[in-house]
């Protein structure tokens, strides 16, 4: 199975929200309107087969580019989430893109 098609979009839109501040270092674009163009890329994942047109109805469209980019983000936030709420302290942590190294006593 897709990662990216597997990623639920409200997951994908509170991701970006709780990134903001480090997006909005990388555009001009305020950030309801950078929402408001992220929702309708998501949204509006149409696909053919058999010559029949389909609309993608969850996770984030297949073969956009930005379906990568926002997999990574919402990885990122699972992340934090999960290794808060580790009772243990990490002794080696490291991301590099989808690949995680955690080393736990």
């Amino acid at each position: 199975m897709s990662l990216f098609s597997n990623v639920p979009l409200h997951l994908a839109l509170n991701s970006i929200e709780k990134r903001w501040d480090y997006i909005s270092r990388k555009t001009n674009i305020p950030k309801q309107e950078f929402i408001i163009a992220v929702k309708f890329v998501l949204n509006s994942t149409f696909f053919a087969f058999n010559n029949k047109f389909y609309k993608q109805k969850f996770g984030t469209p297949m073969g956009s580019p930005l379906s990568s980019n926002i997999a990574d983000i919402v990885m990122q936030a699972l992340e934090e989430i999960v290794i808060l709420k580790l009772q243990i302290h990490s002794l080696f942590y490291y991301r590099y893109v989808d690949n995680i190294i955690l080393v736990l006593p």
